[in-house]
């Protein structure tokens, strides 16, 4: 999987859930640490297409031949499952 981030980021109203981020990540497994409300849960939700960035662009291609995964993500004692 390729994921793209362009300048994307990610508000809720006046709130800031995560900073104008560019990146470009080829090879999985990705893994994502930071402090608690440093955005990791609006990042993983912006991979899975649970949420669309507020500004800027989030994309992710399928590689030929990739079996599809099980992203969870949790959100305020919430489950979210989302296959991608």
């Amino acid at each position: 999987m390729h994921i793209r981030f362009d300048n994307a980021d990610l508000r809720f109203g006046d709130r800031v859930a995560l900073q104008p981020l560019s990146l470009s990540l080829v090879e999985p497994p990705i893994g994502v640490i930071g402090l608690n409300g440093s955005g990791k849960t609006s990042f993983a939700r912006l991979i899975a297409g649970l949420a669309k960035p507020s500004s800027g662009k989030a994309a992710r291609d399928r590689l030929v031949g990739e079996a599809s995964f099980l992203c969870t993500a949790r959100m305020q004692n919430t489950e979210l499952r989302h296959e991608i």
